[in-house]
């Protein structure tokens, strides 16, 4: 995954998570609470198998997550897409 997608994925499951403590996370997705912490402050890298886990935590498919990533403007203002998605998220 590209770092600039990576960090927009990382953005989306950081904000979808965000009502739960990292512990509650880490049970939720069976990752042990370091390495929740580390993904969600941007000192680890998602994995695809952490991705797919983070999705089944809040009952999305993975690929909603990384086309909501897709949709978030990046850092400088721009979109990367218009289709939004993120109310599946949210839900």
């Amino acid at each position: 995954m590209k770092p600039e997608l990576h960090d927009s994925v990382r953005r989306v499951i950081k904000e979808a998570v965000a009502p739960w403590s990292h512990a509650e996370v880490a049970k939720l997705t069976g990752i042990n609470k370091t390495s929740v912490t580390r993904m969600l402050n941007g000192q680890r890298r998602i994995t695809l198998d952490a991705l797919y886990r983070f999705s089944k935590a809040l009952h999305v498919k993975a690929s909603t997550l990384v086309l909501t990533a897709e949709s978030v403007p990046k850092r400088d203002g721009s979109s990367r897409r218009v289709a939004r998605v993120s109310s599946k998220v949210a839900d």
